[in-house]
């Protein structure tokens, strides 16, 4: 089953809000580093679990920077070249399930990911992620 346009393109913006955030909340000491300046977003194939796991098996993969969001190769990896707390650049893992869950981990340095879970519904033909909860922070 592919995941269905509308869905994948509410998950991508909140990709991208979730980007941006950081972005305007990043520490400005040296010391830290500075954000990565793109992320790689993947989409995984729908899994047939309640939990969050790691992608499988790829769907499609998105590359956004401040200027664009473009489709990029379904095997590209993100270069994790650390820059203070943060790699060079972010990565994001999606995947939905049969229940009507949406999960999504966010990876901005080695010890900076957060992983949460969504339930999407479909509100007079709008994608709307709901229920927003954080499993895990590392």
């Amino acid at each position: 089953m592919h995941i269905k346009n509308d869905i994948r393109d509410a998950l991508l913006n909140k990709c991208i809000d979730f980007f941006n955030n950081i972005h305007k909340s990043a520490e400005t000491d040296e010391h830290f580093g500075t954000p990565p300046e793109t992320i790689l977003i993947i989409f995984g194939k729908d899994q047939d679990n309640n939990e969050w796991k790691p992608v499988s098996e790829r769907e499609a993969v998105f590359r956004y920077s401040k200027q664009s969001i473009q489709e990029a190769a379904i095997d590209a990896v993100p270069d994790e070249t650390t820059n203070g707390m943060y790699v060079k650049e972010a990565s994001a893992q999606i995947y939905t399930n049969k229940n009507g869950e949406a999960f999504i981990t966010y990876r901005f340095g080695k010890k900076y990911e957060r992983c949460y879970r969504y339930t999407v519904r479909n509100i007079n033909r709008n994608i709307l992620l709901t229920q927003e909860m954080l499993i895990w922070v590392s």
